[in-house]
């Protein structure tokens, strides 16, 4: 399981298929995902929500874990 969200300006609709491609440790990591959530954004553009699907477990597991660890950091910072 697992995904991510973003802000996007083009226009994506749910259901949509992306190649996501994720800057991790100095290394891109691909992984595929569908478009859950596309909703007008207060500053502009889209909020996309996007499910991780297929691909590897273990390239799955590693972005999950590597956006839990940025959500920590950014908590302990106060963001």
């Amino acid at each position: 399981g697992g995904g991510l969200s973003f802000c996007a300006r083009v226009p994506l609709r749910e259901g949509d298929l992306l190649d996501l491609e994720i800057p991790l440790a100095g290394t891109d990591v691909k992984v595929p995902g569908v478009v859950v959530r596309a909703a007008p954004a207060a500053e502009g553009g889209l909020n996309i929500g996007v499910k991780f699907e297929g691909g590897s477990a273990a390239v799955r597991e590693r972005v999950v874990a590597f956006i839990f660890k940025v959500q920590q950091e950014q908590r302990r910072r106060g963001k």
